[in-house]
């Protein structure tokens, strides 16, 4: 966790803290680094019950935590390389998941899960 690393690093200041993951591919924001660190006890409580809540802003509503972990994974990864992931990814992304794994077609989600899923 970027938090603990900072902890770490008591001579540098939070801006160099942010450059310093910036430019290891991570999209660390001033106001971001800032909030997670008001809200840190907060957000460990949360990583501890639900530990894919590491990345997550808000709650996302997806139907199984296996095609959950996929998908952040695979957007991870295109980030990290440079990608931008668009709604219409997300869903084909989450399809060949769904299929791959066998999910029935009554237990997959329709398309309104992306918009919550994006917000993370």
């Amino acid at each position: 966790m970027i938090l603990d690393w900072a902890k770490k690093q008591p001579d540098l200041t939070e801006e160099k803290v942010v450059e310093f993951w910036r430019l290891k591919g991570y999209k660390v924001t001033q106001p971001s680094f800032n909030r997670n660190k008001k809200n840190e006890e907060e957000l460990r409580k949360k990583i501890t019950q639900t530990p894919i809540a590491a990345n997550a802003k808000r709650p996302r509503i997806v139907s199984n935590p296996i095609v959950e972990r996929a998908l952040v994974l695979w957007q991870d990864s295109m980030e990290r390389q440079g990608h931008s992931v668009t709604g219409p990814m997300l869903v084909e992304k989450r399809n060949r998941v769904e299929e791959s794994l066998g999910i029935p077609e009554a237990d997959r989600l329709g398309t309104g899960w992306v918009e919550s899923f994006k917000k993370t």
